[in-house]
């Protein structure tokens, strides 16, 4: 199994703690919003509600980030995956491609034809 490559200073860093930020922050909204209702308080203020938003928000931005983390390291493994099996694999034609014969790449030839 070959080791996965290390990328230190990872892009979506920050993008991750600033979704985590909304997400607390539209909770602590949410929170503010619905408890009053138990001790009879209707008619909360608009930017209340509107505050409630940024928890989604939030969590969008950190599956969108989460995502995009795992299929950059998905990327990076299968290149060095390519990049390590790519000598073993240098001296094998491609398929339909042809036969290497000595000095001469012929298409559509096989091993034993003219």
């Amino acid at each position: 199994m070959l080791p996965l490559p290390s990328t230190p200073g990872r892009q979506n860093g920050p993008v991750v703690r600033v979704g985590a930020a909304f997400f607390v922050i539209g909770l602590l909204f949410l929170i503010a919003t619905v408890v009053p209702f138990f001790f009879g308080e209707h008619n909360r203020a608009l930017w209340l509600n509107l505050g409630c938003l940024l928890a989604p928000l939030g969590f969008a931005m950190i599956v969108v980030a989460a995502v995009r983390a795992g299929r950059a390291d998905q990327r990076a493994a299968l290149d060095a995956w390519r990049d390590s099996h790519r000598e073993l694999h240098r001296s094998e034609p491609a398929p339909g491609r042809g036969v290497h014969l000595g000095r001469k790449f012929r298409r559509g030839q096989q091993l034993g034809r003219q």
